[in-house]
């Protein structure tokens, strides 16, 4: 699994997406946009238990939490999940990457900070819509096949190693592990 040193270096893993380089996008229902006094995109705000919140500067990793119950912090640790996804709205892209981050909360500190997963779509040989997910703190690589139809199938393999300047050859590595299943 990779391991990142600050919030900043984990959302610039990929600059733009690989697969059809547009902007990326962090986009999931635990996310918040919030703004302070200078308005910047500078801040992200996550919901963690019990509506209490995390406040993370992106520039430099310190962090505030915003307790519903400013009296009573009953858990020492904390974690978010950040999903990053391609802005474009194509069914053709469906690139997104998955962050985790760990809080230590009676210190305010983000602990660490790892790439859980990432995934992507790609036509087969059978001009059939796909997607390939790696979840990396798993360990195993999920293969949806033909995800726009009724017939669509998942399969769970061993975790393929994923190279974006030459996507076939992860769909290549799967399609002959199929094979044996």
């Amino acid at each position: 699994m990779k391991y990142f040193n600050s919030l900043k270096e984990a959302l610039g893993y990929y600059p733009k997406c690989p697969v059809c380089y547009s902007k990326l996008e962090i986009n999931d229902d635990k996310h918040r946009t919030i703004y302070f006094d200078n308005e910047s995109n500078d801040y992200l705000c996550y919901e963690l238990m019990d509506d209490d919140l995390v406040v993370i500067n992106k520039l430099n990793d310190s962090i505030d939490f915003i307790f519903k119950n400013n009296l009573n912090i009953n858990y020492d640790n904390a974690f978010c999940v950040i999903k990053s996804e391609c802005s474009n709205n194509t069914s053709d892209c469906l690139f997104s990457y998955v962050l985790l981050c760990y809080f230590d909360v009676k210190n305010n500190k983000l602990k660490n900070i790892c790439l859980c997963s990432e995934q992507f779509s790609i036509i087969n040989k059978n001009d059939q819509m796909c997607v390939i997910n790696n979840v990396y703190d798993r360990n195993f690589t999920e293969y949806t096949i033909d995800i726009f139809s009724s017939s669509m199938q998942v399969e769970k393999l061993p975790l393929v190693q994923i190279n974006f300047n030459n996507p076939q050859d992860a769909l290549s590595k799967i399609e002959k592990l199929l094979l044996f299943i």
